[in-house]
């Protein structure tokens, strides 16, 4: 479970361009064909994020798609992927308006992960640990 915790960590400190741009279906649409599981962008209820662009990317040497936010003039990357079932054994949990959230804390980093439709939905940021535990129970896949 640490290494795809440690990676997502990196992903996170290595800022790599976006490869789409543009409206949430413009950036969904770009990832068409290229990924074996569907994805599109992430909404947050009551929070003004603002979608920046997104990448295809990896985790543990698994495709990812990596989708930038900026959120009160903070980066936020949100990784989706296909977790393996060990990236939960470990990780500490905790319920946030009625969402399990698995987290560790990683190089300084709060990340949680939320588990949906057999997807993990990794959110990194230098926010605050509650700040990020709020934006990750606020996500609609």
């Amino acid at each position: 479970a640490v290494p795809v915790f440690e990676d997502l960590a990196r992903r996170y400190a290595t800022e790599h361009p976006a490869e789409v741009s543009g409206s949430p279906q413009q950036v969904g649409g770009g990832f068409r064909g290229k990924l074996e599981f569907p994805v599109r962008p992430v909404r947050f209820d009551g929070s003004r994020a603002e979608l920046v662009g997104a990448r295809i990317s990896n985790i543990n040497g698994q495709d990812a798609a990596a989708f930038y936010y900026l959120v009160d003039g903070h980066r936020v990357t949100v990784m989706v992927f296909e977790p393996p079932r060990e990236v939960f054994r470990g990780s500490s949990t905790v319920e946030v308006r009625g969402r399990q959230l698995y987290y560790r804390q990683v190089r300084g980093y709060t990340v949680p992960v939320v588990e949906h439709d057999g997807l993990g939905y990794a959110f990194t940021s230098d926010l605050d640990r509650q700040s990020m535990f709020r934006l990750a129970a606020s996500a609609s896949f």
